[in-house]
């Protein structure tokens, strides 16, 4: 199984980095971005830093009751749209988003498919755009 190996090689490292030394007011800034300039954007490829840094503040304000229901409908496109880049940096196909369709577990495992580092050198999705 390449993926429970991909797993555990994984950096998990790069979550806890992606917020190191950032302060709330540029990952707000983040968040806008990605939600107004990302919104219908599926080509390409996002780095780890990118990805973690939106999905993170995103899930943990989707779990707010009501508003976090509102939420998940204003950022669905954007959060599909960087999901789906991020599994390019990773060289897998944004059709892997479709998993998330399965109950509970369906949106773990596609996060877990976006653990992994982005190759550093262009694959079939573009060339990396890691900082």
């Amino acid at each position: 199984m390449d993926l429970i190996k991909e797993i555990k090689e994984a950096d998990y490292n790069q979550i806890p980095e992606a917020f190191k030394g950032t302060e709330p007011k540029e990952i707000i800034d983040h968040i806008k971005t990605v939600i107004t300039t990302g919104y219908f954007c599926f080509d390409g490829r996002t780095g780890a830093k990118d990805f973690w840094r939106y999905i993170l503040p995103v899930i943990v304000l989707c779990i707010i009751p009501v508003i976090g229901q509102l939420f998940v409908l204003a950022t669905l496109l954007p959060t599909l749209g960087i999901t789906c880049r991020r599994l390019h940096d990773v060289g897998k196909s944004g059709w892997f988003l479709l998993l998330a369709l399965l109950p509970v577990i369906g949106g773990l495992i596609v996060l877990f498919f976006c653990i992994p580092d982005g190759s550093k050198e262009a694959n079939q999705y573009g060339p990396s755009n890691e900082k």
